[in-house]
């Protein structure tokens, strides 16, 4: 038996009046475990850079692209430099003052809702500007390829570059989670998600790229030093997946579908995509039933359920519904809206013109796309894995100033007129955003121990590309794809050429037995840049 058996499950509005939310909230705040994200030691797997002398050897290992990785310095978020004073500079003889915010670095819920006291600090009061920047930049984007983007459309687009329209799908998510799951999942889940040993190791998203990308190459100095500081804190894969086993995945699938049935988007029905598929066959996916990607085979970073997610987000915000969604597909702005790089995006650093004290300087953002935005599934994947969205609430909630308080629960999409409801409201969104978190993250580990993978960082697997055509992956995506075969699931197999940056369908059909799979692999070898993907029909019907 669920918590509550007579849940009107229809509903998609966000409430804090439930006695299973008035149980776990006991459960979260009575507790005497020691919260993970503020009292538990760090494993630090790239440790071992620092000598007996306590000197840091800045070349000491490379991350598997080859880049140097560097020791993390701890959370260092800004810091200025004059640019003429570094050599070779001649470009930058000017007399302003350029300041470096790594955003990465920032606490989340100073990104959300910016406190007075840490202004200065972070340079948050200018992060309106920064938010209006990557809007203005991503419509132009989108309207190079469709000069007719309505006025809809546009709206639609500034309100997905901003990764604060996405809490109100984060918190009904795990409310409605809260409501389904059965309790000793959901005290098991929020358990693990307090409790687990956490992991520090290299992001090497941005060494994927060419280093004249960062900070637009205004600095090498500058881009050394920020690469220095890119990494993960992430529970330990090894120590989650310690115990009993614990089923959530089609909870989450389950919910995430009727959610967005109810929000507008009446035929979702998610297909799951075994490896990267051509946008011909995926845009038809996509306008209809929507997909989620497989956790063994996909990138790391991509995340199951991330598109999902962010399609709720927009529906519920801006009412994106069927015709809008299918308009979005079929001008092949997707990618322009939910699928976007970190480190390659056009806005992964920001300038912004400003004055200190009388004195002209430039504030360059670094981590734009990865903090501000939900244009990039990495983004809502990466915040979940780190538990950015239950860590912001629980600050928020533990600030002294009720503005704060208020302004971040209407983000949420909580009104409250009441003072005194404030800490009430915010001990939800704590509740609710755990759950999830804790759900996704159990999830994804899952599906990685699944595929073999022990620890984390995950050996040899990109955070963020799929790994077309090698012999590895299509092995691994064959072997998956038979797995769902025999689990009666309907299969259908798609081959695709891709040369000179064009896509031909080569082959796109129902697969009949294992041995049919096979074959399949071995017509994707025979011809020169050919790849095969599968598309996995659902089982379930709700």
């Amino acid at each position: 038996m669920s918590f509550l058996a007579n849940i009107d499950f229809s509903s998609t509005k966000l409430t804090t009046e439930s006695p299973v939310v008035n149980e776990l909230r006991l459960e979260f705040f009575s507790s005497t475990i020691k919260r993970a994200d503020h009292e538990y030691t760090v494993q630090d797997k790239n440790a071992g850079f620092e000598n007996k002398l306590g000197i840091v050897s800045q070349f000491h290992q490379t991350c598997f692209k080859g880049d140097r990785r560097f020791p993390y310095r701890g959370s260092e978020a800004t810091f200025s430099t004059l640019f003429p004073h570094f050599k070779n500079e001649s470009d930058y003889s000017d007399d302003n003052t350029y300041y470096v915010v790594d955003l990465t670095k920032v606490p989340f819920d100073e990104i959300i809702v910016p406190s007075r006291e840490k202004a200065h600090l972070y340079c948050t009061s200018l992060l309106p500007q920064v938010r209006q920047s990557i809007c203005d930049a991503t419509n132009a984007s989108m309207k190079l390829r469709f000069p007719q983007l309505s006025d809809e459309l546009q709206k639609l687009t500034c309100r997905a570059t901003d990764i604060r329209t996405y809490f109100p799908a984060i918190m009904l998510l795990g409310q409605q989670l809260c409501l389904t799951l059965e309790p000793n999942i959901l005290k098991t889940l929020i358990n693990k998600h307090q409790t687990c040993e956490l992991v520090r190791f290299h992001d090497h998203r941005y060494c994927e790229h060419p280093e004249e990308q960062l900070l637009n190459n205004k600095s090498k100095l500058i881009n050394a030093y920020i690469l220095e500081q890119q990494s993960f804190v992430m529970p330990s894969l090894e120590e989650w997946m310690k115990g009993d086993t614990i089923k959530c995945h089609h909870s989450i699938l389950k919910t995430l579908t009727i959610l967005l049935r109810e929000s507008g988007i009446k035929d979702a029905n998610p297909r799951v995509f075994l490896n990267g598929l051509p946008s011909i066959v995926a845009n038809e996916i996509a306008k209809t039933w929507l997909f989620i990607e497989d956790p063994q085979t996909s990138p790391f970073l991509h995340g199951k359920f991330s598109h999902l997610i962010q399609v709720l987000g927009l529906s519920l915000s801006d009412k994106l519904d069927k015709l809008k969604l299918e308009q979005i597909v079929t001008n092949d702005l997707w990618n322009h809206l939910f699928d976007n790089e970190v480190a390659s995006d056009d806005t992964s650093q920001v300038e912004i013109n400003s004055s200190v004290n009388g004195q002209k300087s430039i504030t360059i953002f670094h981590g734009v796309a990865d903090c501000l935005t939900g244009l990039c599934p990495d983004t809502i994947q990466r915040m979940i894995l780190e538990k950015d969205f239950s860590r912001a609430a629980y600050n928020i909630l533990c600030s002294n100033d009720p503005k704060r308080k208020t302004e971040f629960l209407s983000i949420c999409g909580i009104a409250s007129n009441s003072t005194e409801q404030l800490d009430v409201f915010l001990k939800d969104m704590c509740v609710y955003a755990t759950v999830m978190e804790a759900c996704m993250i159990n999830s994804a580990y899952k599906g990685r121990h699944k595929a073999g993978h022990q620890h984390l960082p995950l050996e040899k697997i990109s955070l963020t590309n799929f790994n077309l055509g090698t012999k590895g992956m299509d092995a691994a995506v064959c072997a998956r794809a038979k797995q769902y075969l025999q689990k009666g699931h309907i299969v259908k197999v798609v081959v695709t050429q891709y040369l000179w940056r064009r896509e031909d369908l080569i082959l796109k059909r129902v697969i009949k037995d294992e041995k049919d799979i096979d074959l399949c692999l071995e017509k994707s070898r025979s011809g020169w840049k050919q790849y095969i993907g599968f598309i996995i029909e659902p089982k379930l019907k709700f």
